[in-house]
């Protein structure tokens, strides 16, 4: 089971707006500061409650916190901003109910592979469910979760639930009594249709879900390639680097490729929606928040710039291929790679 890097971009954005030096932290960590910082990377379970209990120790209860240092960053999971396009995501939901409508979609965004749940009991107010995940196992975590289940409701200005998690029973209440903190213009310019909002919803998660698949697939390549870069040459009494193969590098640009179109899929549905003359104050609003246009620009280039990667891969293998089959010099063993099928997908 893996834990999001949401949780620790969360925990140490945190304690940098507070002033605290992070430099001792970093270096004691195995993890590079960029890993533990990017929202879309993920760590192993025992290994993301390890930290959080490391971070406790270092920084957390304080004199001048009442609560937990863990659900005080949680708690405060609106004003971080620490969670990418999910944050944006969640600023769209129109009453506290539709945060918790499938909690298990929800957690997914932290936990992977996506958590089942058992035993759902629905009020007007509540739902409580069983996770098979226990608080007595991950206290640290499942307490973070705790606190960010009771501040979705603030993403829309609403009050905090309350959750508790007993065991692996979770159970969340809320309330929409009290106004929204927004007045009424304010509340009629970010109303949008349910069925626009879901739409954006599906697109949006998806499209992380790909890109986040795909920056796992390249990692595993990337880490492939470097040991058998390390392998190379074999001709001196190297082993086989059974790792990478052309098929493999052909298999990631085809995902690639694969994602490319999704997206262009996207940006043409939401054209298609825009000259239907569906851009109104909601939508542009809703595209501002998701921050459109910088999306448009910049997937696409990172896209392009994985496949262009990939290719150099495929071409030095290609290289390495070469010099593999070549006549061997008296005496020297024939390479293992002729051993090897090569064969490139297209």
């Amino acid at each position: 089971m893996l834990f999001s890097c949401k949780i620790t971009h969360s925990v140490l954005l945190s304690l940098d707006r507070r002033g605290e030096d992070l430099t001792p932290v970093y270096e004691s960590f195995d993890w590079p500061s960029e890993f533990l910082h990017d929202p879309s990377s993920w760590l192993e379970a025992d290994k993301m409650e390890s930290l959080l209990s490391e971070l406790e120790k270092q920084f957390g209860l304080r004199p001048t916190l009442e609560q937990s240092f863990l659900i005080d960053v949680g708690h405060k999971s609106r004003d971080l901003r620490a969670w990418g396009v999910l944050d944006s995501v969640l600023r769209m939901v129109q009453a506290p109910k539709d945060f918790f409508a499938q909690p298990e979609r929800f957690l997914s965004y932290f936990i992977s592979p996506a958590p089942p749940i058992a035993d759902v009991r629905r009020e007007v107010d509540s739902v409580s469910f069983v996770l098979p995940i226990s608080e007595d196992e991950f206290p640290l975590v499942t307490q973070y979760l705790c606190a960010v289940l009771e501040a979705l409701p603030s993403y829309i200005a609403k009050p905090m639930a309350t959750v508790t998690w007993k065991d692996s029973r979770v159970t969340i209440k809320w309330t929409d009594s009290q106004e929204s903190l927004f007045n009424e213009k304010e509340k009629a310019e970010l109303s949008l249709h349910p069925e626009l909002v879901n739409s954006i919803l599906s697109n949006l998660e998806s499209s992380q879900k790909e890109l986040e698949e795909t920056k796992q697939r390249l990692n595993e390549r990337e880490a492939e390639l470097a040991d058998m870069r390390q392998a190379v040459p074999l001709r001196s009494g190297g082993t086989t680097p059974g790792a990478l193969s052309r098929d493999q590098v052909a298999a990631a640009l085809h995902e690639l490729y694969r994602l490319g179109d999704y997206f262009a899929r996207g940006q043409q549905l939401v054209t298609l929606l825009i000259a239907q003359g569906r851009e109104t104050p909601q939508v542009r609003e809703a595209m501002r928040r998701v921050d459109w246009p910088r999306v448009c620009e910049n997937a696409p280039q990172v896209i392009r710039q994985a496949i262009s990667e990939l290719q150099s891969a495929q071409s030095h293998l290609a290289n390495i291929r070469e010099e593999a089959v070549a006549p061997a010099a008296p005496g020297v063993q024939p390479s293992l790679f002729e051993h090897v099928p090569l064969t490139a997908r297209t």
